[in-house]
C-alpha cells in the first residue's frame, strides 16, 4: 500500500506499507490453563534491524482468504473457480487449555519496508501470557501471496432494512368481522 492505496511494487527496494497476515496455531504444554497477555510480531531484516509491526485488532472481517479451484465438468472442460474465506482471528480472551490447540488470524501493518527486505528478512511471533514469560516462535510457510488476502467490502444496511416493519407496513390478509 502506498497512501492508503494499493498499487503494482515495481521496485523490489522501493519502501511501501505491507498488510501481513499470520495464521497461527497455539498450543500449551504446561498442565494449567494459560491467559496470553500480549501478542506480537516481529520482523527481523538483513541489515539487523528490527521492526515491529502494527497490530491491527478486531479488521479480520474486512478481508478473505482467495482460494482457486480447477474443476473438470461433464463434457472434460476445465474451469477456474474462484471463492473466498473468512479469516478468522485467533482468540486471545481465553485461556489455552493443555494439548488444545487454537487456531485463527493476525492482521499486521509494517511501514516503510522494501518487498526484498520482507523477502529476506526472518520473522517471529512473541507471545507474553500471564506470568510476563516471553514465548518465541519463528513464522514458516509462504511469506508473499500476491493476490491471496482480498480486500472485504461488508454489506450495507439500507435505512430500510434497519427499520423494524410493523402491522401496518405488512401485507397481512383481511380477516372478516
Amino acid at each position: 500500500m502506498h497512501n492508503g492505496k494499493f498499487h503494482e511494487i515495481s521496485d523490489p527496494n522501493e519502501t511501501v506499507q505491507f498488510e501481513l497476515f499470520a495464521r497461527c496455531w497455539l498450543v500449551s504444554k504446561v498442565l494449567s490453563p494459560v491467559n496470553i497477555t500480549a501478542i506480537q510480531l516481529r520482523v527481523n531484516t538483513p541489515n539487523s534491524s528490527v521492526v515491529e509491526p502494527e497490530r491491527v485488532p478486531e479488521d479480520l472481517q474486512n478481508w478473505r482468504l482467495g482460494k482457486l479451484t480447477e474443476e473438470e465438468d461433464s463434457t472434460g472442460i476445465r474451469r477456474l473457480k474462484t471463492a473466498n474465506e473468512e479469516m478468522p482471528p485467533i482468540d486471545l480472551a481465553h485461556p489455552l487449555l493443555t494439548g488444545v490447540a487454537r487456531e485463527g488470524w493476525l492482521h499486521y501493518r509494517v511501514q516503510n519496508i522494501s518487498l526484498s527486505e520482507l523477502k529476506a528478512a526472518s520473522i517471529e511471533l512473541l507471545v507474553t501470557d500471564f506470568t510476563g514469560t516471553l514465548h518465541h516462535g519463528g513464522i514458516s510457510g509462504p511469506r508473499v501471496i500476491p493476490g491471496r488476502v482480498w480486500p472485504f467490502a461488508q454489506p450495507s444496511i439500507t435505512h430500510e432494512d434497519s427499520v423494524p416493519k410493523t402491522l401496518n407496513t405488512l401485507d397481512l390478509p383481511a380477516q372478516a368481522n
